[in-house]
């Protein structure tokens, strides 16, 4: 997808693009090395000297300078020229934000899932923890030049709890005096366990009652705790809203039935407690068939669970989005571990020939162990616990790096070959069927049984640390005084 470049502008920093386009584009790299070193003040950098480095593929470097300022702890600058055809790095994604300005040539920027034009003269933003990274597309060399710039109470490990206490700063900062109240909350209110993800009016503010050209910043905080894939999958079940609502405005309903009302905009966004990468504190945002509940613990971890995600229809039949399935690997990988499993243990992991008409916890508000049904990985040969990996990161992976790592770790710490995976119902594509993974520290449940087993339902459950779990009480023996 290709879509011009917006004009983006930011605070204090900006003041530095003042000279970028003349003459003085700069070569000199300033001495970050003296103890203590001394605040960058007004200064002209040269374009006759500094440091250039030529990287194998072509690529030149000059670094411009690195210090501190009066009100950063960190500037730098430096500028790149790329050869046609030619990448400075694969694309990734780093705590500090970036103002890139385009000297000459042409670029593919790439910002997560979205790749823009930019040619000479555009100025580029690259907002914190986003996937990014440019390519010159052009015939000839193309140079443009990176200002990273870190306020003083940013730490050098910054990283994604950062992003999320500051992106949820940015979502408070943007609202009204009037809707904030409506979207804040203390962080021990009963509230943040009370999650659903039926269409039903929840507590919060709901996208469609923000100020326009809010929800990017809400984008941003949904990116602090999801992949990008994860990202895209929740944008899809909002979207698909929109789609279900044109398939049901077709149906005759029964007499005294009342038909929900399907809204793109209807999600609602919780931030509870005060956002900051030290203290515990946490947001939602749900709505129905999503339901994201982030908690930070502050040096403990950031934790994404309960994560829930559904789609009805789960395949959809007719219209320009037929054949859509939202939560495709979800059902397939699940069935394809079933199916590979030899007659002995298959009959080990189908604890029932039926399927439940819903998950079995449904939106309990503490994560609780259930019955130890369903076939241990354990028992498993090496191909199947290889599939059984991969369909727990299908679940797994939703969510960011970080809290990623963090489940993962904990699942392998609590023992792989503990986990069981457990079936209900059919085999058949079609046919009603339920799964779950389960072990010691995680739980997922899996159900496609309602609208002729056409409509799914799916979550992960972290047994330790849903809604921040253990987590939070590892954080307040460190710091008892932010437990209000």
């Amino acid at each position: 997808m290709i879509s011009p470049l917006p004009r983006i502008w930011r605070r204090a920093p900006i003041a530095a693009l003042f000279a970028l386009g003349s003459a003085l584009v700069p070569a000199v790299r300033l001495d970050a090395q003296s103890t203590p070193p001394r605040p960058l003040r007004s200064t002209v950098f040269a374009p006759d000297s500094g440091r250039i480095r030529t990287n194998p593929n072509g690529n030149l470097s000059r670094s411009i300078v690195d210090t501190l300022t009066p009100t950063l702890s960190k500037l730098e600058m430096h500028e790149t020229t790329l050869a046609p055809g030619n990448a400075p790095h694969a694309p990734h994604r780093h705590a500090h934000e970036e103002v890139i300005f385009v000297k000459r040539g042409t670029l593919d920027v790439l910002q997560e899932n979205v790749t823009r034009r930019a040619g000479a003269g555009s100025v580029i933003f690259m907002a914190s923890n986003e996937l990014h990274g440019v390519k010159n597309v052009g015939t000839t060399r193309a140079s443009y030049l990176v200002i990273r710039y870190d306020p003083h109470d940013m730490p050098p490990d910054a990283g994604p709890a950062y992003a999320a206490a500051g992106a949820a700063q940015a979502v408070l900062r943007a609202l009204p005096d009037s809707t904030r109240a409506v979207a804040a909350f203390p962080f021990d209110t009963s509230e943040r366990s009370n999650w659903f993800f039926i269409p039903l009016d929840r507590k919060g503010l709901t996208l469609k009652r923000m100020p326009a050209g809010m929800r990017p910043l809400v984008d941003t905080l949904l990116r602090t705790a999801l992949s990008p894939s994860g990202f895209a999958t929740a944008k899809g079940i909002m979207h698909h809203e929109g789609i279900l609502g044109a398939i049901e405005a077709g149906m005759t309903f029964a007499p005294g039935v009342t038909r929900n009302v399907r809204d793109s905009t209807k999600y609602y966004v919780s931030v509870f407690g005060t956002p900051s990468p030290d203290s515990a504190w946490g947001w939602r945002v749900e709505g129905h068939h999503l339901s994201v509940n982030y908690t930070g613990a502050g040096a403990e971890g950031q934790v994404v669970a309960p994560l829930f995600m559904g789609s009805n229809p789960a395949r959809v039949l007719s219209g320009p989005s037929q054949g859509l399935r939202l939560l495709a690997a979800e059902e397939d990988v699940g069935r394809e571990l079933v199916l590979m499993l030899s007659p002995e243990r298959r009959a080990r992991a189908i604890f029932s020939d039926t399927a439940f008409g819903e998950m079995i916890t449904r939106n309990d508000p503490k994560a609780r162990p259930l019955v130890a049904e369903g076939l241990r990985a354990g028992d498993m040969s090496p191909g199947e616990q290889a599939v059984l990996r991969r369909l727990l990161d299908v679940y797994a992976g939703r969510m960011s790096g970080a809290a990623r790592q963090h489940a993962v770790k904990d699942i392998d710490d609590a023992g792989f070959a503990e986990l069981r995976f457990g079936w209900a119902g059919a085999t058949v594509v079609g046919a009603p069927h339920y799964y779950r993974i389960h072990g010691p520290t995680v739980l997922v449940e899996y159900d496609n049984v309602q609208t002729n087993a056409n409509h799914i339902h799916t979550v992960w459950r972290d047994l330790r640390h849903d809604f921040g779990g253990d987590l939070l009480g590892a954080h307040y023996k460190k710091h008892p005084h932010v437990r209000k």
